[in-house]
């Protein structure tokens, strides 16, 4: 099956590697601009020259899904290109640290929670909005198996993905 993404933009969130890396290239195959958006300059950067290495289009924004302002960065991108918003990856997660819940670290608990659970409503808030008034567009929140099954030393981010 081939898909059609020209003319269309998408934002990709923890686009810096993993699935984010993965989908943004794909995305842009098929022919979408892709606002890469990471915390990982690096990573985000080298995302986006894949893409235009590979004939694509792509453009990388610092983006802490955590920090409601910094939703504003990716959506100024989307707009400069005079399309709208058509796709959301709505992707960021952090694991934490792998630790029994009695030992668990309150301040990577809260910073797992800000990202997984706070990162995702932050995103939507900034987009719907944007798809809303334009009267389309499409939403992916990633979960994980996480979000399903229990993993032993992983209790933050398994509430979290369930959340």
């Amino acid at each position: 099956m081939t898909w059609d993404f020209s003319k269309q933009t998408a934002i990709v969130t923890g686009a810096a590697g993993g699935i984010g890396r993965a989908v943004s290239l794909g995305l842009a195959r098929a022919g979408a601009f892709v606002v890469v958006a990471d915390m990982d300059r690096d990573g985000g950067e080298t995302t986006a020259r894949q893409i235009t290495d590979a004939g694509g289009a792509a453009m990388f924004v610092e983006t802490d899904v955590t920090d409601p302002d910094a939703h504003d960065a990716y959506l100024r991108v989307a707009r400069a290109q005079g399309r709208g918003v058509d796709i959301f990856m709505n992707n960021a997660g952090w694991q934490g640290e792998i630790a029994p819940i009695v030992d668990y670290p309150l301040d990577v608990f809260d910073q797992v929670m800000a990202v997984n659970v706070r990162g995702v409503f932050l995103g939507l808030r900034a987009v719907l909005p944007v798809m809303t008034a334009q009267g389309r567009g499409a939403v992916v929140n990633t979960a994980s198996l996480g979000s399903y099954v229990g993993t032993r030393n992983l209790a933050p981010y398994i509430a979290s993905k369930h959340a």
